[in-house]
């Protein structure tokens, strides 16, 4: 929740700020660390990945985990289609979708209880939202990634996140394992089912309790006649 609202508010300062560009990082985001660094090459390869991104994307993102992309990664562009991925500590938006994206959260915030809100989760519900990444505007992933996540205590994770990630520290996105695929689908989809699940048993117990009441006959007390 705390992360929803934070990214609210930064998206409502980069709309008065009036940026062309508006980059959002969360606090522990951080440039990968190369054993190849040199003064300005990171501000050289961030250069060359914004002149690669296509122009009618809304988003470009720098770094992220669990990544899947449309096509085979290519891996002599600096972006590729993405299709789906985690996190959203290292982000890129065009000015002309800050607003869409404005509207989103603000959606989202309003609605926990919405199943394709998944409870506050922006960072995974934007990808099964027919507003956003779509093909008028689709998302797009640094390649390699620019930003990697640090590590420490994740209420996220619930615990030290980073202790069995195999994503932290690899810009090589396309060589880590990901259960994309068959394997991530039966997965979102099972959670797609638990979520509604979820949600209507809530209302059902709260109509049910409600029922319950409007059925219930006030009681009066016979007067006696005198």
């Amino acid at each position: 929740l705390a992360v929803l609202v934070s990214m609210l508010y930064a998206v409502k300062q980069a709309e008065d700020d009036d940026v062309d560009v508006a980059i959002f990082l969360e606090d522990d985001a951080m440039p990968f660390a190369r054993e190849d660094d040199e003064p300005g090459k990171w501000k050289k390869e961030f250069d060359e990945v914004l002149r690669e991104w296509p122009t009618n994307s809304a988003a470009l993102f720098l770094g992220m985990h669990s990544i899947s992309t449309h096509h085979p990664v290519d891996l002599h562009a600096r972006v590729n289609l993405l299709r789906h991925g985690y996190g959203a500590y290292a982000i890129a938006v065009r000015k002309a979708h800050l607003g869409c994206i404005r509207d989103y959260l603000q959606y989202t915030l309003l609605n926990p209880l919405d199943s394709r809100c998944l409870i506050y989760n922006h960072d995974i519900a934007w990808w099964k939202s027919d507003r956003l990444f779509g093909s008028q505007a689709p998302a797009y992933v640094a390649t390699p990634l620019l930003v990697d996540h640090g590590e420490g205590y994740s209420l996220t994770w619930n615990g030290i996140r980073g202790v069995e990630s195999d994503w932290m520290g690899r810009p090589d996105y396309w060589n880590i394992y990901t259960y994309e695929t068959s394997d991530r689908r039966w997965a979102d989809a099972f959670y797609d089912v638990f979520q509604r699940v979820v949600v209507s048993g809530i209302l059902l117990l709260a109509l049910t309790k409600i029922y319950k009441q409007l059925k219930t006959k006030p009681r009066f007390t016979r007067l006696a006649a005198h």
